[in-house]
Parts: structure tokens; sequence; C-alpha cells
């Protein structure tokens, strides 16, 4: 389950962003090859996990990404495919497209001395202090 636990913590990673922008009203993103990508992502895991019921909580959870809901939908979506294995591989094609049309971010650090504080960050919504 520990496995699965972290496929769903990385669909999350990816999908985060996208429910936040389709939240705010901003599909219109579409264009972007990796928004684009994280809702071809996101409209697998809907319907998969719409079959089982649970067609309100990802209402509620496109009206209000919240860190709460995500992490229920992580938890669900990791149930799911402890109980639906044959979902894994179609799931881990779309996560691994949507994971490769992401922008990456390379940071470089070189810190000479002694009592050194340094912070490197990137993404959204960061919040430091």
């Amino acid at each position: 389950m520990s496995d699965l636990l972290q496929v769903a913590s990385e669909m999350m990673l990816v999908l985060s962003p996208y429910l936040v922008e389709a939240g705010k009203k901003a599909a219109g993103k579409a264009g972007e090859a990796g928004f684009a990508q994280a809702a071809r992502l996101w409209a697998a895991v809907r319907g998969k996990l719409d079959c089982q019921g649970r067609g309100k909580e990802l209402e509620r959870l496109e009206n209000d990404p919240s860190p709460e809901r995500q992490a229920a939908l992580k938890i669900a979506l990791a149930d799911f495919l402890a109980d639906t294995p044959q979902a894994l591989p179609e799931l881990m094609a779309l996560l691994q497209a949507a994971k490769a049309a992401q922008p990456t971010v390379t940071q470089t650090l070189h810190s000479v001395g002694d009592h050194n504080t340094i912070v490197q960050i990137s993404g959204h919504g960061n919040k430091i202090g």
C-alpha cells in the first residue's frame, strides 16, 4: 500500500496546480502542455473515482482544492489503486506524460563558510517563516 500511496502522492503533486487553476476558472491555460497533460490525468482519475460513487467529493474538491481535500483525494486514490490494480498502468502512463510536460527547475548553490543559512524554493504558493 505504501507504494500506491507514493503513486497517489505523485499524482497529487501534478494535479495540485491544475486543480487550483481550474478552481479559479482559469481553464483557458489548457494550451500549455503541462496543464493539458494534468487535465488528462484529472479526467481519468475523476472518471475512475466517479464510478465508485465519489462524484460529490470530487465536485467539492474542484470547487475548493484545499490541502485537506487534496489529502483526502490522495488517500481515496491510493485505496482505489489497491482495490483496482488494473487501472494502475493507464494512470501511470498519464502520470508520466504529465510529469514529462511539467516545467523543470534546476537550482545550484555554492556556499562557503560557517553558520550559513540557506533557503532555496521553487513552485507555487510557498510560504517561508
